[in-house]
């Protein structure tokens, strides 16, 4: 989302977009990586390298302790 709109978009045509993506994964059990990959709207704003960095960061590991703690807490 806030790669988008670093890119030129509105917070809600960003936010439309990647809200289309995840419905689109959930309903058709596709990963969200592919799907977001595949976007033609997602394509004219961010390229092939933009996304790899944002989808296969390894960011994104280094807090999931903490992810798994607060969806798992009881």
């Amino acid at each position: 989302l806030l790669a988008l709109t670093q890119k030129g978009l509105s917070r809600q045509e960003a936010y439309k977009i990647i809200q289309s993506a995840a419905t689109k994964s959930f309903n058709t059990k596709n990963r969200f990586e592919d799907i977001i990959e595949e976007d033609t709207e997602i394509k004219k704003y961010l390229n092939k390298t933009d996304l790899e960095k944002l989808l296969y960061s390894e960011n994104k590991i280094s807090h999931i302790d903490d992810i798994f703690r607060e969806a798992f807490e009881t």
